[in-house]
């Protein structure tokens, strides 16, 4: 059941990227196959879902990564069983390899996106690279008219082969994924972004940490209270659960990409007992942390 929407939050626009804007609310598409990289494709460009057609979109992609900011209408996405979040103009979620997500687009008819579809080896480089940190999948970058007008560039370059070298197109590609993570953590950091998406940065990192809730709150100046329903309706969770769902969903990469202990993963989710955080896990996934390798 996804949580109700109580209020929607402003979007953060630099230099009237209006024109800019209007000229990309249309379906534009560019698409290159990667010839050894199985049915593995590099693409981008502006989607649209139509109501009663496309309502609950799910996605699979267990070689290849995707990046979507929103353009125009609102709806909610959603990454294997985790948390709802509800979605507005200017902001972006990443569609991780090996994930299963749901996109669901509000009935207006509204939603227009525009995607940047990589393989996963391209991905992989960007995690390296330090552009993807922390777990958090939802960035708040805004709609500014240097964003638009990159991401433009990323297409025209696709569809031009003679010019731009698919090497070429990733490496713009991965530029543009480290604009919209720098302008997401610019936001959240300098207090110029909706105290609720700060939240949701401080909450995803440092999980080996105790982290108060309530000092959050205090941290960006509201009353506990206040906090706790303004993050509830943007999230559908209290910070506490969310921060708990943050850790454990965190737990389980570790236990899948890397060798390490059920006591080590403990560790590194803020659990010092291992026997608590053992419970917690199979409460939350149904399978025992030993189970899951």
């Amino acid at each position: 059941v996804m949580p109700v929407q109580t209020g929607r939050r402003g979007v953060t626009v630099s230099r009237k990227p209006g024109a800019v804007l209007a000229g990309m609310l249309h379906r534009d598409l560019a698409y290159r196959q990667l010839l050894d990289a199985g049915e593995t494709l590099l693409g981008c460009g502006t989607l649209e879902h139509v109501p009663g057609r496309m309502g609950r979109i799910n996605y699979y992609f267990a070689e290849s990564a995707s990046v979507v900011l929103l353009l125009r209408g609102g709806g909610w996405y959603r990454e294997d069983a985790s948390v709802a979040h509800r979605l507005a103009p200017g902001d972006a979620f990443v569609r991780l390899p090996g994930r299963l997500h749901a996109t669901i687009p509000d009935d207006d008819g509204q939603w227009i996106e525009f995607f940047l579809h990589m393989p996963k080896s391209a991905w992989d480089a960007a995690v390296f690279a330090g552009v993807m940190r922390g777990v958090g999948v939802i960035w708040h970058p805004g709609l500014h008219e240097d964003i638009l007008m990159r991401l433009r560039e990323v297409r025209e370059r696709m569809r031009d082969p003679s010019r731009w070298s698919t090497a070429a197109v990733i490496g713009t590609m991965l530029q543009v994924v480290a604009e919209l993570r720098e302008r997401h953590d610019r936001q959240a950091n300098g207090g110029q972004g909706h105290p609720m998406a700060q939240a949701e940065l401080i909450l995803c990192n440092n999980l080996d940490q105790v982290v108060s809730v309530r000092a959050v709150a205090s941290q960006l100046g509201l009353e506990w209270e206040t906090f706790r329903k303004q993050f509830r309706a943007r999230t559908g969770q209290s910070p506490a659960a969310y921060r708990n769902l943050a850790r454990l969903q965190h737990a389980r990469r570790l236990l899948i990409d890397q060798h390490l202990s059920v006591t080590e993963v403990a560790l590194l989710v803020g659990y010092a007992d291992p026997f608590a955080f053992s419970k917690a896990f199979r409460r939350w996934s149904g399978v025992a942390p030993s189970a899951v390798r």
